[in-house]
């Protein structure tokens, strides 16, 4: 009998510490969809933004470039405002700013935006 609720308390505990680490992923999902949210609708992001987040138990890790030094802040400000964020590591850089830069990325949106049009078959404003 001793033997038997060893075991019993061993599958208990087992089961609890699963369901608890279940919890805590579930959690982590819906806190990297809410990130997730809250940069698709953050105006200021371009194509020529990355930004990558990892959660881990409520811990928010940022990486990737911007084009712009408010840009790290404004997105480390939003991301720790979501509610279940502990805490936010941002490894997030920022690409040198340059006359030159902006225009090229200005030329090479407008030929994408092109392209695009054209192989959809559609007429270009230009």
């Amino acid at each position: 009998m001793k033997v038997r609720v060893s075991l019993v308390a061993v599958i208990a505990l087992l089961a609890t510490l699963a369901t608890s680490a279940f919890a805590q992923d579930r959690r982590d999902v819906r806190l990297a969809d809410d990130i997730g949210r809250s940069m698709t609708t953050y105006a200021r992001l371009t194509i020529f933004d990355d930004i990558n987040a990892t959660v881990e138990n409520g811990m928010v890790v940022l990486t990737g470039k911007v084009t712009m030094p408010f840009k790290k802040d404004d997105i480390e400000k939003r991301v720790s405002k979501i509610d279940g964020v502990r805490n936010v590591r941002s490894e997030i850089s920022v690409l040198p700013v340059s006359q030159f830069d902006d225009e090229l990325r200005y030329r090479v949106t407008i030929v994408d935006a092109t392209n695009t049009l054209v192989s959809s078959g559609k007429r270009t404003p230009f």
